[in-house]
C-alpha cells in the first residue's frame, strides 16, 4: 500500500530523517554523516519534505527549501525543488509520476512558483508534468549555478 506525506523540516523525526538520507544514498554516495551534515545546513524550519511510502518503508523523496530570486531588481520567492529520488528496484516503473503529482499538488497549495536545476538529459522528464524551461539570464539567483545545469519552473511568473 502507497502513502504520501509531507512534512516540515521541523517536524522531521530521526527515524524519517535516516530513511531520507539512506535513499539519497542509493543515488549519490556520500557519507551518512555528509548527507546528514547537508540536511541540517540547508534545510530551514519551514521547508518540506514529501515522502513516498510502500508501507513502512521510504520509496520516493522529493525535498523543497524556501528561497529567492530576483528579476528586473525585483525578490520573488519560489520553492526550491531540492531533489527527486526513486529507490533504485522501483525506477521505470511510473513510481515519479506518483510523487511529482503530489508535489504538483503540494506547490499549488503553497502558491509559490517552484524552480529546479537539472542536467540536459532530465528535461523532458519534467516537461512532461508541465514544468518550463526558464533562460539563466532572465533571473538572478543568490548562490552560483553549476554552468552545466538547467533550470525548470513550474508556475512561474514573471512580470
Amino acid at each position: 500500500m502507497l502513502s504520501l506525506v509531507s512534512i516540515k523540516n521541523n517536524k522531521l523525526n530521526n527515524l524519517q530523517k535516516k530513511k531520507i538520507i539512506f535513499l539519497k544514498n542509493e543515488h549519490w554516495k556520500y557519507s551518512i554523516s555528509d548527507h546528514s551534515e547537508y540536511l541540517k545546513k540547508n534545510y530551514k524550519r519551514n521547508d518540506f519534505h514529501n515522502l513516498l511510502f510502500d508501507e513502512k518503508k521510504l520509496i520516493g523523496y522529493t525535498g523543497f527549501r524556501n528561497q529567492n530570486f530576483l528579476y528586473k531588481k525585483k525578490k520573488y520567492k519560489y520553492l526550491h525543488f531540492d531533489c527527486l529520488i526513486i529507490s533504485k528496484k522501483l525506477r521505470n516503473k511510473k513510481i515519479s509520476k506518483i510523487l511529482m503529482n503530489f508535489n504538483e499538488n503540494n506547490i499549488r497549495k503553497k502558491s509559490l512558483p517552484s524552480i529546479l536545476f537539472c542536467e540536459k538529459k532530465l528535461i523532458n522528464f519534467y516537461k512532461k508534468f508541465n514544468w518550463k524551461s526558464v533562460n539563466k539570464k532572465k533571473i538572478k539567483l543568490y548562490f552560483k549555478l553549476n554552468p552545466k545545469k538547467f533550470i525548470m519552473s513550474f508556475d512561474l511568473k514573471l512580470r
